[in-house]
């Protein structure tokens, strides 16, 4: 990649890669946050919540660099519990307590004022300045959660819910969902009126085993569900029925999602259909980190050599994407950082 040297606009450029680390170190302090349940025990309001936090991170609210960059960045709100409680999935589904396999059901609980993710990112046009909003209840809300080994694989959490809240509300039809978890996705879109039929794609045996025996009974309109005991990647590249909405979530997070997901933008390329992804806006933000970094070490010298490790391979296969690209001005930056050009890069 070849990199102006115009003063002017490395200075304008090196703003991105002042942001982007910010957006990694704000995100990196969020999920130590988030793993400390008892982090903060009481609050009176968001504006308190937020102050607490700066004592949870040892950081001095009154310096204006630390409240330029947090307050800038984390969007804080106190969320009625009724978002939970009156979810028709929670409701009408009752979900057991068993292990299977790999996988277990059980219920998680967040504690009062006990700090989590409540909804996907934003992005700004301010350099790419990724908002994280923080959500926390004043009482205890308990919900099920779906675990493979160790890791939680689905939950009827409030991310959950508000994250799938648009594809849900989106899908008509003949719908395809690729990855069961608990089923709350197949449930939502099922008892919507405008919707044919739900087709699921599932490779784990014992997950659907324990869908159909503790969960499916339960579904009001049973009728509309099919699964498919297949690889999404490899159904999705040889199915020939057209779907009028696909939704696809495979991931439990961004980090171990994205290499699924640059896989899924080429089958959907190929393919010329509109697939619909969970946390995408996370996934696509990920992928400006790593390119956002070759310009970083572009800037810095790296070589070729410096790209035949084994530990990053996205960030690798994407330096020798872009060895072509100049950037001549910060212009040309922000050009390459919008969702579309990154998805090109993706899939070439």
């Amino acid at each position: 990649m070849k990199i102006t040297n115009n003063k002017k606009e490395i200075k304008e450029i090196n703003k991105f890669l002042e942001c982007k680390y910010y957006n990694m170190q704000i995100s990196d302090m969020l999920l130590d946050f988030y793993s400390y349940i008892d982090a903060i025990d009481n609050a009176l309001n968001e504006d308190e919540y937020l102050t607490k936090m700066y004592e949870f991170w040892q950081l001095d609210s009154s310096n204006s660099e630390n409240t330029s960059v947090i307050n800038s960045r984390i969007n804080i709100e106190e969320l009625d519990p009724r978002i939970v409680l009156n979810n028709p999935y929670y409701k009408n589904i009752k979900i057991p307590a068993l292990n299977i396999g790999r996988y277990s059901l059980s219920e998680q609980k967040y504690f009062p004022y006990q700090g989590f993710a409540r909804d996907e990112i934003n992005v700004d046009d301010n350099y790419y300045r990724e908002i994280s909003k923080v959500g926390y209840f004043k009482e205890s809300i308990t919900f099920p959660i779906l675990k493979k080994d160790e890791d939680v694989w689905m939950s009827l959490n409030p991310n959950e819910i508000k994250t799938m809240g648009n594809d849900i509300k989106d899908a008509s039809g003949d719908v395809l969902v690729c990855g069961l978890g608990l089923g709350y996705y197949p449930y939502m879109v099922s008892i919507k009126n405008d919707v044919r039929s739900v087709t699921i794609i599932e490779n784990d045996e014992n997950v659907i085993n324990i869908f159909k025996q503790h969960i499916l009974p339960q579904f009001e309109c049973k009728e509309k569900i099919n699964i498919i005991k297949d690889d999404a990647l490899k159904y999705l590249a040889k199915q020939n029925k057209k779907y009028d909405y696909v939704f696809i979530d495979l991931w439990h997070d961004a980090n171990d999602g994205l290499p699924l997901y640059i896989k899924l933008k080429k089958i959907e390329n190929k393919n010329k259909e509109n697939f619909h992804y969970w946390l995408e806006t996370s996934l696509i933000c990920l992928y400006r980190r790593y390119f956002l970094s070759i310009v970083e070490e572009a800037m810095l010298g790296y070589q070729d050599s410096d790209y035949f490790t084994d530990d990053e391979p996205i960030l690798n296969e994407l330096y020798f994407k872009t060895k072509k690209l100049a950037i001549n001005s910060a212009s040309d930056l922000h050009y390459y950082c919008q969702k579309e050009q990154l998805i090109k890069l993706m899939i070439q």
